[in-house]
């Protein structure tokens, strides 16, 4: 397994262009600073033995750790390299030298490497000068400390890795001086380096170590168990761990050497494991700290214990932060007594479970020395859960504590002893000095930090992922890593938090056994989940990110929907993501990434036609084998029958498709490809003459998901309206007015419809922005301007029309407001207006008025009883009425009264039979514009008078409540009609007709 671990910026000097970086492969070893060594078979006994010496190695330090040597073959008789210069308390390297009079030289470097970060380190003599070098860059020279002598003073020393050498034979005395931390790739040489040689050493290791010149000493820590450090150079001198080749204390740990081999995790004992932070400005010796984000995902076995169970503090009982769970209560806190009389704030939830993981978020938000609400925040699986109190918070000492309590404060008082640990699994520490947005804390919940040491304001992100040894190591740029006290190897255990989801076992999405243990499964619109079973989506699921590998699949059942907001990836091809469909409906996906593979069915009821449109962009007509498949011609009117298999199916283009009962039947058709997303141009045309298309085009949705006719198309020179076949008749939807007969204008999935271009040079298109997800054919929604609906049914079928008010509208027709009656199946009825000659199944008209007229006509392909039914009239202003008559049965019914009107008919076109009356409702109190003038409709006991101002002739009808005729008369200026023949105490209708003008009233006989 090879890593590449970067552990620092780009460093630049006069002479190179050094990358710091580390190209790990197999192992190194981790040294306790306690009792562990590796003792070397190779010695120096001669004076002035050596003449020039470099020594090279690879280094990775706790906040304390190093304290000595790296390797040493003694400083008093020879050499060593180490840690922590002659102090042995410091961080930066440290070379010394015994020339051959016996004058040691002590020397060390400035920079320190105490940050949890790989080092590359060099001591180098020439013969006169010496050198140190970090990461390939000169740290410290010194010119001719031995006045031009060798190095060695003839005493027998064996040489140690980790310990300093007193060593007269092989694995001899040592002066207990230990290393604290992890060693790899360690190299002696009889020459001295350039800073050339050491530079291509850090960056690409030692090439045919058995060769090279000078090369005295090579371990490259690769053995990875046993007892043996494997000498990779010319002789093979092979090192011991510890003090035999039994194990013991004295051996120091076989660690991958990469950071990131797998997910892993430490799992806290609950009684005395637990992670130490030292004290750092970044954290809490600095301050005062105005913004402070703390974020850590945990796994609690037994959320219910009534002591505390710290997984996160810093500070005391004066200041400080903490998280923490108590009798299932999980509790994010903030305080500081002193400076800002802050008595502490604890935001807690008992939404919590055990055995499962959750992400917590305690946020410092903005705050001053003022005591001011909302300024502490907590957040739980990426939903915020409290806001209170807060203030700046001062400088808190006495380190920083995971998965214990060193000094705190808890919500039920001060508790400064030790203890509280935590039982269970914590994982992916983030500290961060700013106030964390909602949004960045949901976009990173389910992922690791990507670049996490350019990350700003991030001063500790501990993921927990070294899979074994004493370190959790900081990867921020700010080296804070954490110690973790009293651990055994084995508490190191492979993580499950969902960072991202990944399932582990083929069944459904929203069943927990789908996923890894403790993650319960992806509940949350941010989450990122990884896909290596066959998952079915049964239900509406969101996600911010989906990796579907190799081996795995996502299935979208029937009327299931799936969203992506991020990035979709699919590494199985067509068969990794199917949205599947049946008679029910089909399965829909909304996802914004490019070229992603997938198949989508589409399912086929046989001996009817399916307006169809290919979901992928490289579709071709063999999809349609042994089905039927035509395509419309705009120039010329004409559906054309497609019978080659390799004619593509363009996107956004519309076909007709017929499965037959001889052939196939009722069958189900799967699009294979790369699924469209981003917006698609329609290829629409506009032809004008004779026996041409009149802009006629037959366009489809082009995506996975359905589509949405509303106000975000980009268009021009289209009508504003759809119009869709259901298989047996269209139903139309203008995106303007909201208004039609296809409830919200919803486009299902694979969809063709047609639309209508109106002049020459048209365009459509169909933007992503519009696609939605539907559990029915066509949503059902309110249309939001007044309107009547006419539902004629009969024959075991039915049809809609419309009148609606909408201001701008004119009285023929309207290319953005009305609809045309396109027709239908011969067995299906067909109600419509007609408007200069224009047969419209939505009539937009500028507005309802007293005295407005408006034809409906109808066709009834089998003969029979029919029923008109009428909806909407209760949103007509009070002062008008709204009439239906049947001129040929001589009928007039007020349809705020009335929901249906019944009728038999022949077969054939009724252009002439109805019409709808608007008149003026005489109890309102209120007049209408449009009202006949001069025309006065009155009862009193004796009957009902109608008398007009002006010499008018016509005639006079009075009809019951139910639209029956009671009797008609001539009208000549003045009527009576006697109470006599009216039925006492009820409402009739009367109706003027005089040239060419009608009035209509609702009046009460007594």
């Amino acid at each position: 397994m090879k890593k590449l671990i970067t552990v620092s910026t780009l460093i630049l000097s006069t002479l190179l262009n050094i990358e710091v970086s580390r190209s790990q492969e197999g192992y190194c070893l981790d040294f306790d600073g306690i009792d562990d060594y590796v003792a070397l078979p190779a010695y120096y006994s001669a004076n002035g033995q050596i003449q020039a010496l470099t020594l090279c190695g690879w280094v990775r330090l706790y906040g304390d750790g190093g304290g000595w040597s790296v390797i040493d073959f003694d400083r008093s008789e020879y050499f060593h390299l180490e840690i922590g210069g002659s102090s042995r308390n410091t961080g930066v390297v440290g070379f010394a030298t015994a020339g051959s009079d016996g004058v040691i030289h002590d020397m060390t470097g400035s920079v320190n490497i105490r940050d949890g970060n790989w080092h590359f380190i060099c001591g180098v003599f020439d013969g006169a000068d010496k050198k140190i070098y970090v990461d390939g860059i000169l740290d410290a020279d010194s010119l001719n400390p031995h006045g031009g002598l060798p190095l060695g003073t003839g005493v027998t020393r064996y040489g140690i890795i980790g310990d300093g050498s007193e060593a007269t034979y092989f694995n001899g005395a040592r002066n207990n001086n230990y290393f604290d931390g992890l060693i790899d790739n360690v190299s002696v040489w009889n020459i001295a380096l350039t800073p050339v040689q050491i530079a291509d050493i850090m960056q690409n290791g030692i090439s045919s170590p058995g060769s090279q010149t000078g090369l005295m000493l090579y371990y490259e820590f690769n053995t990875g168990s046993g007892q043996t450090l494997t000498d990779s150079g010319p002789y093979g001198y092979q090192g011991q761990l510890g003090s035999s080749y039994n194990p013991d204390n004295a051996d120091p740990y076989w660690l991958p050497a990469g950071d990131e081999v797998n997910e892993f995790t430490f799992d806290f004992n609950g009684s005395d494991d637990y992670g130490l932070l030292l004290n750092s400005a970044d954290i809490n010796t600095g301050g005062p700290y105005a913004n402070r984000t703390i974020e850590v995902w945990f796994f609690a076995k037994n959320i219910g214990k009534t002591t505390p169970q710290v997984i996160y503090e810093e500070g005391g009982a004066t200041r400080g932060f903490n998280i923490y769970i108590q009798s299932g209560t999980l509790y994010a806190g903030g305080w500081n007594q002193t400076e800002t009389s802050w008595a502490g704030t604890y935001l807690s939830t008992g939404a919590i479970s055990s055995q499962r993981w959750h992400h917590v978020v305690l946020s410092l938000q903005n705050a001053t020395s003022v005591l001011q609400p909302d300024k502490l925040k907590a957040f739980l699986d990426g939903n915020e859960f409290g806001s209170g109190m807060g203030t700046l918070v001062y400088a808190h000492s006495a380190d920083i504590c995971i998965g214990r309590n060193g000094s705190t404060r808890f919500h039920t008082g001060n508790d400064n002893s030790e203890g509280e640990y935590f039982e269970g699994y914590i994982d992916e520490l983030r500290i961060w000095n700013s106030a964390r947005s909602v949004n960045q804390i949901r976009q990173n919940i389910h992922r690791k930090l990507v670049t996490p040491a350019s990350q700003s304001n991030l001063v500790c992100y501990i993921d927990f992922n070294e899979t074994n040894g004493r370190f959790a190591w900081d990867k921020s740029a700010s080296g804070n890593p954490a110690k973790l006290l009293n651990i055994a190897y084995s508490d190191w255990v492979a993580s499950t938090a969902p960072i991202p989801y990944i399932s582990i076992q083929n069944g459904n999405w929203n069943n927990t056994v789908t996923w890894a243990s403790g993650q319960y499964y992806p509940l949350n619109d941010w989450a990122r989940v990884n896909i290596t079973h066959t998952v079915t989506v049964t239900t509406e699921e969101t996600l911010l990110e989906l990796n579907i590998l190799a081996a795995g699949s996502v299935h979208i059942a029937p009327v299931s929907f799936l969203t992506v907001s991020g990035t979709l990836t699919n590494q199985a091809g067509n068969a990794g993501l199917i949205i599947e469909s049946d008679a029910s409906g089909t399965g829909s996906l909304i996802h914004n990434t490019p070229s992603v593979s997938g198949a989508v069915e589409q399912y086929l009821s046989e001996e009817r036609w399916h307006y169809i449109s290919s979901p992928v962009s490289n579709a071709l007509s063999g999809v349609y084998t042994d089905i039927y498949l035509i395509d419309w011609s705009e120039p010329d009117s004409l559906w054309n029958f497609i019978v080659p298999v390799n004619i593509p199916l363009n996107v956004a283009r519309g076909y007709g498709a017929w499965a037959s009962a001889g052939i196939t039947g009722t069958t189900t058709v799967e699009f294979r490809g790369l699924l469209n997303s981003g917006d698609k141009a329609a290829p629409v045309t506009f032809s004008n003459g004779a026996g041409e298309g009149h802009g006629w085009n037959f366009v489809g949705n082009p995506f996975p998901s359905s589509l949405e006719w509303n106000t975000n198309w980009t268009t021009a020179n289209i009508d504003a309206t759809a119009y869709f076949w259901n298989g047996i008749q269209y139903l139309t939807w203008n995106r303007l007015t909201e208004i039609g007969t296809a409830p919200s204008g919803e486009i299902p999935v694979t969809q063709g419809f047609f639309v209508k271009a109106n002049a020459a040079s048209p365009s459509l298109t169909m933007p992503q922005s519009a696609r939605i997800h539907s559990y029915q054919p066509f949503y059902k929604s309110s249309m939001g301007n007044l309107h009547l609906s006419l539902v004629l049914n009969g024959n075991g079928y039915s049809d809609e029309m419309i009148l609606c008010e909408y201001p701008g509208a004119g009285g023929g027709f309207d290319s953005d407001f009305d609809a045309y009656e396109l027709g239908g199946i011969t067995e299906c009825p067909q109600i419509y207006s007609l408007a200069e000659g224009n047969r419209l199944t939505v009539n937009a008209l500028a507005g309802f008025e007293a005295g407005m007229v408006v034809p409906v006509g109808f066709e009834a392909g089998v003969a029979g009883r029919y029923i008109i039914s009428f909806a909407g009239s209760e949103a007509i202003p009070d002062y008008l009425d709204v009439f239906f008559e049947d001129m040929e049965l001589n009928k007039l019914i007020n349809i705020k009264l009335v929901s249906q009107y019944g009728f038999f008919t022949p077969a054939g076109a009724h252009n002439g039979r109805f019409r709808i009356l608007f008149e003026n409702n005489a109890e309102s109190g209120e007049k209408a514009a449009g009202i006949m003038a001069g025309i006065k409709i009155f009862t009193d006991e004796n009957g009902i008078r109608v008398i007009s101002d002006e010499e008018l002739s016509g005639t006079v009808e009075v009809y019951s409540i139910l639209g029956q005729l009671i009797l008609s008369q001539e009208f000549n200026s003045f009527c009576t009609i006697q109470a006599g023949v009216l039925q006492p105490d009820s409402y009739c209708l009367v109706k003027v007709t005089t040239h060419g003008k009608v009035t209509t009233q609702k009046v009460f006989i007594r």
